[in-house]
Formats: C-alpha cells, structure tokens, sequence
C-alpha cells in the first residue's frame, strides 16, 4: 500500500498512552498536514509495576483510539493476552486482576480493527518482525494476507504458527511468531523484505540490514545503532530493518519510501 501523505509509526506504549500521544501532537505541529495515518506497533499493555487501574485505562484510550479512522492498530505479545486469552496467547505482565477490569472495556471492541501487518510504502509493519522461516521466499502482500489469516484463526481459538512464541523467549516454536520474533536472537533480514517492528527494547534505534558484492552476491550483515533526525531510503539495501521500540523515546515518519527516525 502506497501512503498518501507521511505514516507515523508509533511503537510500544506499554500503558504510556499519554506519551504517545503528546509524540502525535508534536509530529503534526512539525509537519503540519502531512500526516495522513497511524500506525501503533502493538503492546499497548502491560509494564512493570502497573496495577488494574492502569489497564483500565489503558483499555479506555484504545477503545478511543481504535474508533479513529487515520489509526491502524497491530496487536503484539501483551495485547493477545488480553484480547484473546488463553495459555496459547499468555504472556509475562498479565494478571487475571487486570483482565478482569479491562475485559468488559475490550469485549466491545471489533476485532476487525486491529491488524496482524501492513504494508506502508514498501515497509513491512509487524509487532516483532516476520522470521526468515516465515518471509523466505514470500512476497510483501502474501506475508500480510497470512497474518491476516492466521490472526483470523486466532481470534477463533485455533494456535497459527506465525503467533507462536519461540524458543528464545521461553515458547516451543523454532523461531517466534510475528509477535515474538526476538531481534537480538532471532531476527535475522529477509532478501527483498524492509521490515519496522518493536518488541525488544533497547536505548537506541536499531537497524539490521543486508549489504551485497559485485554480482549480487551476499557478503554480509550488520546491525548499526543510528541517530534520531536521520532519514533512511527503503532502497539503501536489499534488506532494511528497524526496530524502534526504545520505551517511547522515539518515533518514526515513513514518506516516499523512506524513513525518518524523530
């Protein structure tokens, strides 16, 4: 999908909704009417020390926020824990205490607006990243059309592969799920694919690319931390990825194909 106007990606809030929503009002007053949609990376809830109270009202704004029609909503590890629970979809942070309260606010909430990936400008958008054992091989489209698929099947009660846990984060798959796939462990660039995730926290933005010899022959990868107030071209490499969850100290623009780390 080809944006018309700049897409903001804002990664994991982890019940900092506030923050990210002062990041959107920044972003819109430094570039005034270019903006024409969001896109939350997943994890909404869940954070160290929060209480009931906090996922509660986490639960509220993102009735709010769902509501709105420049938004676009992918769901990550903590969320399925509490949209759809299970032992399948159980993640560390959930507390029956929290569900409790916050389950009558998700309850009415269509599940059809939340998204397992997008597409933005030759950008693929996920949670936690799509695995080579996932993205080998596979287009763009047809990555986004088994997300959207397997989380179909999700919201059934069925356990689709592509949200499994994998074995560096505790789980039994060989490698995680869009919602799990650890980028220090697991995450390794797909030929072809320039991936945006979140869900493995750092300081600093990352980025993992692929670079290639004389011939097109593969000669390497490397993972560099960048600075904010960079812009990266999608084309730069045959393989781009970011990951931006840095616990909302950063955000990203994404126009005319490439990437504006703020």
């Amino acid at each position: 999908m080809t944006s018309n106007g700049a897409t903001l990606v804002v990664p994991d809030i982890h019940n900092n909704f506030t923050a990210a929503e002062e990041r959107i009002a920044e972003v819109r007053e430094r570039f005034p009417g270019r903006i024409s949609q969001i896109v939350f990376l997943g994890d909404y809830f869940d954070d160290y020390g929060d209480t009931p109270e906090m996922t509660r009202q986490t639960a509220e704004w993102l009735q709010h926020s769902v509501e709105q029609s420049d938004r676009v909503h992918l769901v990550g590890n903590h969320d399925l824990a509490y949209l759809a629970p299970s032992p399948f979809t159980w993640c560390s942070g959930f507390e029956d205490a929290k569900f409790a309260i916050a389950s009558p606010i998700l309850d009415a909430m269509p599940r059809e607006r939340f998204r397992a990936a997008l597409e933005v400008d030759g950008w693929l958008l996920s949670h936690a990243g799509f695995h080579q054992r996932h993205a080998a091989g596979r287009a763009p489209a047809e990555l986004i059309a088994l997300a959207d698929s397997a989380l179909r099947q999700l919201w059934e009660g069925a356990q689709p592969e592509l949200f499994a846990a994998g074995y560096a984060r505790g789980g039994s798959a060989p490698s995680g799920g869009i919602t799990w796939c650890d980028w220090i462990k697991e995450f390794q660039p797909t030929s072809g694919i320039h991936q945006i995730v979140g869900h493995t926290p750092a300081r600093t933005i990352r980025l993992f690319a692929l670079e290639y010899e004389t011939g097109r022959r593969f000669r390497r990868s490397y993972e560099v931390n960048v600075a904010y107030n960079e812009t990266f071209p999608r084309g730069k490499f045959p393989s781009f990825n970011v990951c931006l969850d840095t616990g909302m100290r950063a955000v990203a623009l994404i126009e005319n194909g490439a990437i504006v780390i703020l």
